[in-house]
């Protein structure tokens, strides 16, 4: 197989976040080059631990609040705190596929350094140490032997893609009747894409595919079904230089597509946990006005959710009915009336807010 130039293994790392470049001057003095490739692999690693470190301080974050909730009214904000497991059992499901594909390009890496005579050039792995290891630069050869094809470890990568994407549209939870149940209406099926074909057709298809996903999840899961499919050319064989590069990339991708999904599955349940799902204009003035007379209309964008019927009340009677979230009140007035009641909404920890509405609807004699 053709291998690829370093020039076009550094314009896919250019796509990554997180920067890792070659020098791929061939003139320049050799004590530079190492130099200049020390420091690519450090801002690296650092980089890479910092985001590693953020994904992570979601799941503690997590735990901590539910905690606190458990401390604070064990009883009161049982809901609660069972939304919050189910949440926590999702993020567990993707950390361990994250430590699995890492723990597999950590391998990687060892195979080429032990093929070029250059062990020493990986820093020892604890196995709770699961960000990308340092590596010593001025200890890699400048090798062209063919010493890696990548064709398993994208596998890996798409395997995990697919994990992700579904843990994270599958995980939705309701209570209905005071028990916590999985909303299957969202979840998403086989994700036949396994590369990235570099046209519209990319972002097509990963539209359609999450038609039918929550609102709220549709951009994260975007960005990282974007982020975790190979590209056009990346399944090939390298050089070992090279291919620690590479691998560095898939790191990259896989570090930023966990940040992702761990901050999307934490959001459920560090805010009120609605989904809504529909969104309707609203717009509202007086009834009436006289002739020349100057009138304020309020326009405003009302969200709601279209499978979780809200309790209405009025306390002046009336027939009411509710049909996908929205609640229609029939009433009978003789003259100028006010009208008031209560609206509740469930969230999806089955919490229940409540909230008081009032219209005044005038009769002309």
């Amino acid at each position: 197989m053709r291998k690829i130039s370093k020039a076009a293994l550094a314009s896919l790392v250019f796509l990554c976040s997180t920067p890792l470049l070659f020098s791929c001057s061939s003139n320049e003095d050799s004590t530079t080059n190492d130099i200049i490739l020390a420091m690519q692999f450090d801002n690296y690693f650092e980089s890479s631990r910092n985001i590693y470190d953020q994904g992570y301080g979601y799941f503690i974050s997590l735990r901590a609040e539910k905690g606190a909730l458990i401390a604070t009214d064990r009883n009161g904000n049982a809901p609660r705190v069972s939304m919050i497991d189910t949440q926590v059992d999702a993020i567990e499901d993707i950390e361990e596929g994250y430590e699995r594909i890492i723990k597999g390009i950590h391998e990687e890496k060892r195979k080429i350094l032990a093929a070029i005579g250059a062990q020493s050039a990986l820093s020892k792995l604890r196995d709770d140490y699961m960000y990308p290891a340092r590596i010593d630069a001025r200890k890699i050869k400048d090798d062209e032997e063919d010493y890696f094809h990548s064709d398993e470890v994208l596998r890996s990568v798409v395997r995990y893609r697919d994990a992700v994407v579904k843990i994270c549209a599958n995980s939705h939870y309701r209570s209905i009747n005071g028990e916590l149940q999985r909303d299957k209406s969202r979840a998403i099926g086989e994700i036949s894409r396994k590369e990235l074909k570099g046209d519209e057709s990319d972002s097509q298809y990963f539209r359609e595919l999450l038609q039918n996903v929550y609102p709220e999840d549709k951009v994260f899961l975007f960005e990282i079904l974007l982020s975790l499919t190979p590209r056009t050319g990346e399944d090939q064989t390298y050089s070992a230089q090279q291919a620690l590069h590479f691998l560095c990339i898939q790191e990259s991708r896989i570090l930023l597509a966990r940040k992702k999904a761990l901050g999307l599955i934490k959001s459920r349940v560090s805010s009120d946990c609605y989904s809504f799902d529909t969104i309707m204009p609203l717009a509202y003035g007086p009834s009436y006005s006289e002739k020349g007379e100057e009138v304020e209309i309020k326009v405003l964008m009302a969200a709601f959710d279209s499978t979780n019927n809200p309790e209405v009340t009025c306390e002046q009677g009336g027939v009411i009915k509710v049909h996908e979230g929205v609640a229609t009140l029939r009433v009978k007035v003789d003259e100028t009336t006010t009208l008031n009641g209560t609206i509740t909404v469930v969230n999806k920890a089955g919490a229940r807010k409540t909230k008081e509405w009032k219209v005044t609807v005038p009769v002309m004699d």
